[in-house]
């Protein structure tokens, strides 16, 4: 494999990495979100 293609894989391995963080953070904040409403309508 040449340098090019090994660089540009790790590059996209970084950014997917970056892409399910931002992702998972947002599903916790949804889910902390649904939790926060829930309790709220209850009241």
């Amino acid at each position: 494999m040449s340098e090019e293609i090994k660089a540009l894989m790790n590059q996209n391995k970084l950014i997917c990495k970056l892409y399910f963080k931002i992702l998972c953070d947002t599903v916790h904040e949804l889910d902390r979100g649904k939790v926060i409403n829930s309790i709220t309508k209850e009241k």
